[in-house]
């Protein structure tokens, strides 16, 4: 009996695993590759054909336009800084004062021109006078005024330009300041209380009394040792009227006078001493004449 149970048991064993055999052979023929057709379907995905590369464009029309017009303003602005310039002008008999952007002041007599440019002043502090002008300089990089008969250079300091005609004169009152010829080639360094004039072919510099800021800021007019011709000139752009004198008159004037005065009295301090008269021809117009 136990034999038989025994005989049936191997026998439902050795079943099991035979049904085991068969679905694993199933599976094994479902799934299995040669080796042969492995390496083959390897090598075809190897040295198949890259796919082309997707080039994505950011510079689409309505881009590379918005660029160039960001370039386009960029270089108009920069132009616009770079170049730009402000003028002020005094007639005969005004004076102005200007404030520049870095908190230096010019003081504008009549008759003259300041250019700078304002947008570029950071970069920059140059300035082109013709006429004259006094300066209170804030400390900073260098300041530079430059006339058709030289430059004038500063850190910061106080001083006076005088650039009319041929003329060239520069006071220095605080500080220390460079001048230049107009050709580049001379210069003079003046300290405090000193002043420079270009004469013929070279500077020559000279000790002065010390001011707080020149006469004619405060409308005193001084004269030491100046053509008679340059003090008319003179007159004539503080009062805006016209002088006509002859040539040939060839003195040296000394001497002060206030624009609170008169056209009449002034004329009358210069013109006695040298036994000179005036007359008024019509309004604004005078003519000076030797005394017969």
């Amino acid at each position: 009996m136990a034999m038989k149970k025994q005989e049936e048991y191997h026998k439902k064993e050795q079943l099991d695993w035979t049904e085991i055999d068969r679905f694993g052979s199933r599976l094994t023929t479902e799934w299995e590759e040669s080796k042969e057709a492995i390496w083959l379907r390897m090598e075809q995905k190897l040295t198949a054909p890259a796919r082309p590369a997707k080039v994505i464009f950011f510079a689409r029309p309505a881009f590379r336009l918005a660029v160039a017009a960001l370039v386009v303003l960029l270089v108009g602005l920069g132009s616009v800084m770079r170049f730009h310039s402000r003028t002020y002008h005094t007639i005969p008999g005004q004076h102005l004062a200007i404030a520049l952007p870095d908190g230096s002041t010019v003081q504008l007599n009549a008759a003259s021109v300041l250019t700078f440019r304002p947008y570029w002043w950071r970069f920059s502090r140059e300035l082109a006078l013709e006429g004259e002008a006094y300066f209170q300089v804030s400390k900073g990089d260098r300041f530079t005024v430059i006339s058709s008969n030289g430059t004038t250079t500063v850190l910061g300091t106080s001083f006076n330009i005088y650039a009319r005609d041929e003329a060239y004169r520069v006071s220095c009152l605080t500080g220390t300041v460079k001048v230049t010829n107009a050709r580049g080639n001379q210069d003079v360094i003046l300290s405090a209380n000193q002043k420079a004039e270009w004469q013929s072919s070279a500077f020559v510099r000279a000790d002065m009394k010390a001011n707080h800021e020149p006469a004619w800021v405060n409308k005193q007019f001084e004269f030491t040792g100046r053509p008679i011709r340059e003090v008319f000139d003179e007159i004539e752009r503080q009062y805006g009227i016209r002088i006509i004198s002859d040539q040939s008159l060839n003195f040296e004037y000394s001497g002060n006078f206030n624009k609170e005065e008169s056209v009449h009295q002034v004329l009358t301090y210069i013109c006695k001493p040298f036994n000179l008269n005036f007359e008024e021809k019509k309004t604004g117009q005078y003519q000076v004449l030797k005394n017969q």
